[in-house]
């Protein structure tokens, strides 16, 4: 065991281990706002990956569209559980992806939804941009959930602009995504 935990360590030490993340940007919101836009995305990484902790004004979706593709273009599938049923949906034809429901409300005081969304090989022109998410929310009342996500967009350009947004509300004051690039692995 301990032959194999050093190494571990000395392929780290090397350059041999996992992937680096470096924070391109965050978006802090001072004021609500019916989207967060990233753009001119650095193109220079193998991955991005965008961690968000938000909140709105009532139960919705966080959806997400890529380079401002509107039409229907997209498909996604969903997990879920909220801790006593498991479903699933999908849906294609769609002009945008459900990255996953469990978007507090603001009633609930001080409660935030998390999201780790992965947009993946999103410099690649040889082949359609996928998308995985983990999601989800709890609070004191009975409403929690989980949600893992696959996002699909059928087209092959390359991603330099994501847009996050909710159909019907805003996100409110405090809702935070910040935007990392992500070297090897």
């Amino acid at each position: 065991m301990s032959f194999m935990l050093l190494g571990i360590l000395n392929s780290q030490a090397a350059g041999g281990g996992g992937a680096a993340y470096d924070l391109l940007e965050t978006t802090t919101l001072s004021s609500s706002a019916s989207s967060v836009t990233f753009s001119s995305i650095d193109q220079s990484y193998s991955h991005l990956e965008i961690r968000a902790t938000a909140k709105v004004f009532s139960n919705r979706t966080l959806k997400a569209r890529l380079n401002n593709i509107s039409t229907a273009s997209y498909a996604w599938h969903n997990l879920r559980g909220d801790g006593s049923t498991i479903s699933t949906q999908g849906a294609s034809n769609q002009s945008n992806i459900d990255i996953g429901e469990g978007m507090s409300n603001i009633n609930t005081s001080g409660a935030f939804a998390g999201f780790i969304i992965s947009v993946l090989d999103y410099s690649s022109s040889e082949k359609n941009t996928t998308t995985r998410a983990f999601t989800g929310y709890a609070d004191s009342s009975s409403f929690s959930n989980v949600n893992i996500t696959s996002g699909f967009l059928n087209s092959t350009q390359a991603i330099n602009q994501i847009e996050f947004f909710l159909n019907g509300t805003n996100f409110i004051s405090g809702t935070r995504f910040s935007l990392y690039g992500i070297k090897g692995a």
